[in-house]
């Protein structure tokens, strides 16, 4: 074969193989996502993993968009279990009280007003406090529960406590030597809930710690007090009717840190059976 006939044949090869190019093994459109999805789960990352698998498999959409819907999935699981370290920190009696559901009226002492600002939570920017006062059965658990669930909702901290066992923490916390650390965790909660405020009598070495407490707040935070009587009548239920002059110029000094720049709720009446019934199906939802 002369070369004229060799080239004139690997030319004709050439051409056809060209107009017949050789077709490629196409894979299943879902192959890479399944294959993904098998190395994610044996590295335990199976959030990662379940985001992946509802990506569909027909190419369809852009890889950017494929990415986003990723890291949305792991942004809200992230915020999901956040939501819920806070909220078992928080250590609410009623998780499932929410201000959506509260039962607003001017006669009840609850306007919608009222209810729209501090569900916004400006107020806790602000610093400012919030005081309940009713009698038994008013709702003055579940409404402090609703505030701080909204608070927690919002991204922020929260502690709760009646009375005696914030003044507990602190006397259990000094004699095991820890007291330092809990007043910093205590300080750190961008909302500090405290039930039962100006009932029971306090001695000289608890009206201290209140005001300790107090006092480690006084740069940052904001409080949530709630109680049967109105804040006037405090000094005189922890003191007696003569204090000395020490007592009254604590209790005058706390009377002042919890009113200043606070948004006083006064209670009445038994709230709606629709709100209980709600408050119950959901704190057993979060349980």
């Amino acid at each position: 074969m002369t070369r004229v006939v060799q080239k004139a044949v690997k030319t004709r090869t050439r051409q056809k193989a060209e107009a017949h190019p050789k077709r490629r093994k196409s894979l299943p459109d879902t192959a890479w996502r399944d294959g993904a999805v098998r190395a994610l789960r044996g590295l335990r990352q199976h959030m990662l993993a379940d985001a992946v698998e509802v990506l569909p498999g027909d190419g369809s959409r852009p890889v950017a968009g494929a990415l986003e819907a990723v890291v949305r999935v792991l942004g809200e699981g992230a915020a999901s279990r956040g939501l819920a370290r806070r909220f078992q920190a928080a250590g609410l009696p009623e998780p499932g009280a929410a201000l959506e559901e509260a039962s607003c009226s001017a006669v009840r002492g609850l306007p919608q007003p009222t209810v729209d600002e501090l569900a916004g939570c400006g107020w806790l920017d602000r610093g400012e406090n919030v005081l309940v006062v009713g009698d038994t059965a008013t709702g003055k658990t579940w409404l402090a529960c609703a505030i701080a669930s909204a608070v927690l909702r919002a991204g922020h901290s929260v502690r709760y406590l009646p009375l005696p066992d914030l003044l507990a923490g602190w006397f259990s916390a000094d004699a095991a030597g820890t007291l330092d650390a809990w007043r910093q965790d205590v300080a750190r909660a961008s909302l500090l809930v405290v039930e039962d405020m100006g009932v029971e009598r306090l001695d000289e070495q608890e009206l201290f710690a209140l005001r300790r407490i107090v006092e480690g707040r006084m740069d940052g935070g904001s409080l949530v007090l709630t109680s049967p009587f109105p804040p006037d009548l405090w000094p005189r239920h922890w003191c007696g009717p003569t204090p000395s002059r020490p007592d009254a110029y604590i209790t005058a000094a706390l009377l002042q840190r919890f009113t200043r720049a606070a948004h006083a709720i006064t209670l009445t009446g038994s709230p709606p059976q629709q709100e209980k019934t709600l408050t119950g199906a959901a704190a057993r939802g979060c349980a």
